[in-house]
């Protein structure tokens, strides 16, 4: 009988291929993001398993977060490296307190609203919150933080993200995933 997948962000329990189907990506693709010189890919010494001669992955939620992000930023241009590393921001980086910003927590949506993550072109990327009522100015506004002359984003919908994944892995959805 197969076992149920664990609802947390750090426990390796998911394979490279269940990854690949989620992310829209086939396996050498993310072969190549994995053993690149600079890895695009963040793999943590507790997903990497040694099986005989052979490496196994078994990934976190974390990282088939950070997988189907990074897919998502490739298709839209970005380098494999920069969007992981902009994907990052949202799976493995907390953000600081500000007086009047919320609080992104690593690896979770927002409990309300959408959680957005704004991707400029200067190699910076923010997690920002867009509740229901707010303008579409004060959303760019809060991913241009320190960036005021920047005239294109990339805006990618974690809510979406994150619902995608929890429902192709049979998890449940998280506070803020039915935002989509």
């Amino acid at each position: 009988m197969k076992s149920s997948p664990i609802d947390q962000l750090d426990v390796p329990q998911f394979s490279s291929a269940q990854a690949c189907e989620i992310a829209g990506i086939d396996m050498p693709t993310l072969k190549n993001w994995i053993s690149r010189k600079q890895p695009a890919i963040l793999l943590e010494r507790r997903e990497r398993k040694k099986v005989g001669d052979r490496e196994r992955l078994r990934l976190t939620l974390r990282r088939i977060l950070q997988i189907v992000i990074t897919a998502e930023l490739v298709r839209l241009g970005f380098d494999p490296r920069e969007a992981s590393l902009h994907a990052a921001q949202f799976t493995d980086i907390e953000s600081a307190p500000l007086r009047g910003i919320e609080q992104h927590k690593r690896g979770e949506l927002f409990p309300q609203g959408f959680t957005l993550l704004i991707v400029r072109h200067a190699g910076f990327a923010d997690v920002v919150n867009a509740g229901a009522n707010d303008s579409w100015q004060k959303v760019i506004a809060g991913g241009l933080a320190g960036d005021r002359n920047a005239t294109a984003l990339a805006i990618v919908n974690l809510n979406n993200v994150n619902h995608r994944v929890r429902t192709f892995l049979s998890l449940p959805l998280s506070a803020g995933s039915s935002v989509v």
